[in-house]
């Protein structure tokens, strides 16, 4: 749970994972690549969040 929480809101723990979808098969693969564009967007409007949430401390 810590883990996931650090992610939600940590712009700077993104780059230290990886993922390895070589061990799916097809339709789970695509699925995959969907998913992965939708998490490096997330990813990247973090800082902007951050920004806003700094704003209101």
């Amino acid at each position: 749970m810590l883990a996931q929480y650090l992610l939600l809101w940590s712009p700077q723990l993104w780059p230290l994972l990886t993922f390895d979808p070589g061990v799916l098969d097809g339709p789970l693969q695509s699925r995959f690549g969907r998913e992965r564009v939708a998490l490096e967007n997330f990813v990247a409007g973090l800082p902007a969040v951050q920004r806003l949430l700094a704003q209101y401390r």
